[in-house]
């Protein structure tokens, strides 16, 4: 199931809110008119046609790299997958944005309608951010809530929302239920020195998906008898690699949880730039512009806290 919002909203909803991705309207891609008769040679397509065959192959493989960032969106053709967030598959990830972002560095913008023009520029600024997430600030790496969020975040919306059917909504949850086990292992192999609240937040936030997965969902498995036997087979191993999380988490990681929740100014500056950047305008020396820090009201650098809330959620 996919979702009708034309295709330069999705953009605009997607990267500029960081969670509204969508498909184009169940229309393919823009196609060049045929060749004409005689042999003569076919006319290059115009810039927009260009871009919005680019943007719309950008907004499929992206749902399909963040699988639950598209059942977040209403895209519902990967409900039962998790995003590979795997030391590999991140390196993945990252080739594809950095491949995405020359891709688009090559497309002629002259061309471009002001609507595109703004698209065009809204993307360059979120997969610039994108790669900046990867390359200076792995969460994966260092916060614990980012596995305890992309865990709820996955399973929520099958059991809170009314899409499809409630076959195909569970079918979907056996998939992810299935899915924990490894999730749960990439933590262990990636976490290293987390700041100790990073942690203490995790403990308390999988406590709440123990009881999700133990006690809550279970109720539910008697709707589809079908899938019962499967759903609680499933919950059951899913149950048990959340409790290996929560020793992992009070028993090897909290212990050397010695690390800072602090960005620091080199860090701090070009992620807000990043995420208040305007389509369109002169885009300053992030790092070194006294510019860009007086426009977002620069903090001193020891307030410079990694965000407001438990997780920023990039693998939704």
């Amino acid at each position: 199931m996919r979702s009708s919002t034309p295709r330069s909203v999705c953009i605009v909803s997607l990267i500029v809110a960081a969670a509204a991705a969508c498909s184009s309207g169940g229309q393919p891609p823009p196609v060049a008119p045929p060749a004409p008769a005689g042999g003569e040679a076919r006319p290059a397509p115009s810039a927009d046609v260009a871009f919005d065959a680019f943007a719309n192959r950008f907004l499929d493989e992206l749902l399909q790299r963040q699988p639950t960032r598209a059942t977040r969106v209403g895209d519902h053709r990967f409900d039962a997958q998790w995003p590979d967030i795997s030391p590999q598959g991140e390196a993945a990830y990252h080739k594809w944005l950095e491949e995405t972002r020359a891709a688009l560095g090559r497309l002629p913008h002259d061309g471009l309608s002001e609507q595109n023009q703004i698209d065009a520029d809204i993307l360059d600024e979120r997969l610039r951010s994108e790669l900046f997430a990867l390359d200076e600030l792995k969460d994966l790496e260092i916060d614990p809530v980012s596995y305890t969020t992309l865990i709820s975040v996955g399973l929520d919306p099958l059991v809170t929302r009314s899409f499809g059917t409630k076959e195909q909504r569970m079918a979907s949850l056996l998939g992810r239920l299935d899915g924990i086990p490894a999730i749960v292992a990439v933590a262990r192999q990636r976490l290293a020195h987390p700041a100790k609240v990073f942690t203490e937040t995790a403990l308390e936030q999988n406590k709440g998906l123990m009881a999700l997965v133990e006690t809550q969902l279970p109720t539910r498995f008697a709707e589809v008898p079908e899938l019962k036997d499967k759903l609680t087979a499933a919950a059951g191993r899913a149950a048990a690699a959340l409790h290996d999380l929560q020793a992992f988490l009070d028993k090897e990681l909290l212990p050397r949880s010695d690390g800072t929740f602090r960005l620091g100014r080199e860090k701090f500056t070009p992620s807000v730039g990043a995420r208040m950047a305007e389509p369109g305008k002169p885009k300053p020396n992030r790092t070194t512009s006294p510019a860009t820090r007086a426009e977002v009201n620069w903090p001193p650098v020891n307030s410079a806290y990694k965000g407001t809330e438990p997780s920023r959620g990039k693998y939704w």
